[in-house]
């Protein structure tokens, strides 16, 4: 992984830290709406829970191999960013795309997408 040199910790996955090409937080809104019969609608919120889409140009097949065991799709995973505090996320999505350099496999276009448990 590429090696941070701000001393802002970007992003840390069960306390290790990664430097993404991007990070984009976004928010999943539940709401139950119900309109009665003059038309009034209610709008009752279920739940805001946060999404992070965490992205990454390039990854060596090395990186990207420990990439997926820090972020086990069966197991909850624990997240902080811009140095907030670390929350639980489950794995949505692993995305990636294998290519050959030199002899050796890489991955490109990495993608992670987690949604707070």
């Amino acid at each position: 992984m590429a090696e941070n040199t701000t001393g802002l910790a970007l992003l840390v996955i069960n306390g290790v830290t990664n430097l993404p090409s991007s990070l984009v937080p976004s928010y999943e809104i539940t709401r139950n709406t119900e309109r009665s019969l003059d038309g009034t609608l209610y709008v009752d919120l279920v739940y805001q829970k946060e999404a992070l889409e965490i992205n990454w140009d390039y990854l060596s097949d090395s990186d990207f191999q420990q990439l997926k065991s820090s972020v086990n799709p069966k197991e909850v995973v624990q997240i902080s960013y811009l140095n907030n505090d670390a929350k639980d996320y489950y794995v949505e999505s692993i995305d990636a795309t294998p290519f050959i350099i030199d002899d050796e496999i890489a991955w490109q276009a990495v993608q992670v997408k987690v949604v707070e448990v």
